[in-house]
């Protein structure tokens, strides 16, 4: 445990679900000890700009003969060459937070090349680390490992529980980079359904990832005369994001996929209820009772999820109170640091 590289894509400090796992794991294997570079490789992932595959390139050949380096899923799947081009150096160990060929809106063509990408990519490695059961079976499926993977899923913060209210007017929090995949443009539509009743919804997270849905979303918001109602706010500091959760009611998820959902149990962890659906590992990652689980892209279920918050203030407050005991069975992440450190040194094979 004493050595160990850490790729990761972009910064540690970026906004996103992978990226906070990432630096949790790192700041939890140093607080146990471990002596970690973290090499933050520029460039776009998980297909390699000129940027990115010379950032890659660099970093693997500078690493000392018999290295351990643990690397993001973005970072691995989609470069087996470059990785290959180093097996015969370096030890890997991939972390996966969901296959590459489950992200949404790829073509059949692309998703093959991914899932064949990965596959080939993961043979390199002397072990794997998932962050859920349902990647753990879902590698499986896609025939991308076929090996014993260890599943280490994401911790909560060490955080209150959001005051008790009663709330006039609904506040709905989304939150989430703008992407496809996070299906902003499902709550938006549904939304729109429901201008006769009171509520106001905060949709948080980068702007920076795909900027055409961004707009697409602004648009729809425009549009639909809701920007009073609905608002972008970007991505917030952590003093902005507590001030948003301690004002939240409910949190709304309407993913299409999910390897995870950390901001479920994030949401968890403050006592407020959640609705979200039943996109990939979701319904596992939201404790029974805690909020409501609705089909993927159902615009229907999603809006009667929400008028139920809406129009049902004991049903919210049943809703609220289960959230708020589920909270009990979250793990923090130093425990689940100490897990991480436990599958690389299973993998390692360290005594």
């Amino acid at each position: 445990m004493n050595r160990l590289a850490f790729v990761v894509p972009g910064a540690l400090e970026r906004p996103t679900g992978g990226s906070r796992y990432d630096r949790r794991m790192v700041e939890g294997l140093r607080a146990q000890g471990a002596d970690i570079e973290v090499h933050c490789l520029q460039g776009d992932f998980p297909e390699p700009d000129a940027k990115a595959a010379d950032a890659l390139r660099h970093c693997l050949a500078q690493l000392t003969a018999q290295h351990w380096v643990i690397v993001d899923g973005l970072v691995f799947g989609a470069n087996p060459s470059l990785f290959a081009s180093q097996a015969r150096r370096l030890n890997y160990i991939a972390l996966v937070h969901h296959p590459l060929a489950d992200e949404t809106g790829l073509s059949p063509a692309k998703r093959a090349a991914f899932q064949r990408s990965e596959a080939a990519a993961l043979a390199l490695t002397q072990g794997v680390i998932v962050t859920s059961d349902f990647t753990r079976r879902r590698l499986a499926q896609l025939a991308l490992y076929q090996h014993p993977v260890h599943v280490v899923t994401p911790g909560v913060e060490d955080v209150a529980l959001r005051a008790p209210r009663t709330p006039s007017s609904v506040h709905f929090l989304c939150l989430g980079s703008l992407i496809p995949r996070k299906g902003q443009d499902q709550l938006i539509a549904s939304l729109d359904l429901l201008k006769e009743h009171a509520w106001r919804a905060s949709l948080v997270g980068s702007t920076d990832l795909d900027p055409a849905f961004t707009r697409d979303c602004q648009a729809q918001i425009d549009q639909a005369g809701l920007s009073n109602r609905i608002t972008l706010t970007g991505a917030l500091s952590d003093r902005a994001l507590e001030e948003m959760w301690a004002s939240a009611d409910v949190l709304v998820l309407p993913s299409r996929y999910e390897g995870y959902g950390m901001v479920v149990t994030e949401a968890i962890a403050r006592g407020i209820p959640v609705i979200t659906t039943d996109a990939g590992a979701l319904p596992e990652t939201l404790p029974r009772g805690a909020g409501l689980c609705v089909a993927q892209d159902d615009p229907a279920a999603l809006t009667q999820a929400l008028t139920t918050m809406i129009q049902s203030p004991q049903r919210l407050e049943e809703l609220t109170r289960q959230a708020r005991a589920a909270r009990a069975g979250l793990k923090g992440w130093p425990e689940q640091a100490i897990h991480f450190a436990h599958a690389i040194q299973a993998i390692r094979g360290d005594d």
